[in-house]
């Protein structure tokens, strides 16, 4: 019987679509994205039983090696932004430690909770600050986070998201870039900003439901 559902379980989430978004701590267009329709998703519940969400921030920063052979990243809206980028990686990498073996949504929901408590004007101690915020929230050590981010721990974090984004294929031209079902498509990535619950609920064909979906079939 254990065996049964634990096939059961497995199948369920086989039916599961994707979404990976590429995104940039600091990229206005980032920022309303994740505070309207993925917030909003985010709220949804059961939404990580239809699909499989992750976000990965790095977007359209650079890195070169330097004499030493270290990375050097230069990220978009500057240097804070690649710190944000990094807090949110460690944030992430914490959250899935904390939640394991089932942390993907709280690892995009931790994203989500940086991001709108980031005050202004940007710079390294308000993401701290945010940080710390959402530390209560999601039980990690806010000062292992910021230490995370201040050592190669971060670096190396911050190396895997720009590696995994300069693989994409087509290669990203802005942010946020959202894949789905693991391809880009314009249409499909419109749709998702514009309110990501109505683009999984009209693409997601599994046995599973939803009452945010079934309250969009009856409109």
């Amino acid at each position: 019987m254990k065996f049964l559902i634990i096939l059961i379980l497995g199948l369920a989430f086989a039916e599961r679509l994707t979404i990976d978004m590429y995104t940039e701590s600091l990229c206005p267009d980032c920022q309303g994205f994740i505070s309207t329709s993925l917030k909003k998703a985010l709220a949804t519940e059961g939404i990580d039983k239809l699909v499989a969400l992750r976000i990965i921030p790095y977007g359209n920063a650079r890195r070169t090696k330097n004499s030493q052979g270290d990375w050097i990243f230069t990220c978009q809206h500057g240097t804070t932004e690649c710190y944000g980028n990094i807090i949110q990686l460690c944030a992430q990498n914490r959250v899935a430690q904390l939640y394991a073996p089932n942390s993907e949504l709280q690892q995009v929901q931790v994203v989500e909770c940086i991001d709108s408590n980031l005050k202004r004007p940007y710079s390294n101690g308000a993401i701290d600050g945010a940080a710390k915020q959402c530390s209560t929230t999601w039980g990690y050590n806010a000062n292992d986070v910021i230490a995370c981010a201040n050592t190669n721990e971060g670096q190396l974090l911050h190396l895997i998201a720009a590696q995994e984004t300069d693989a994409l294929v087509p290669a990203h031209q802005y942010v946020p870039w959202i894949v789905s079902e693991r391809q880009h498509n314009t249409t499909d990535e419109n749709l998702i900003i514009d309110d990501l619950v109505s683009w999984v609920c009209k693409n997601y064909k599994g046995t599973d439901t939803i009452d945010a979906c079934l309250k969009l079939e009856i409109q």
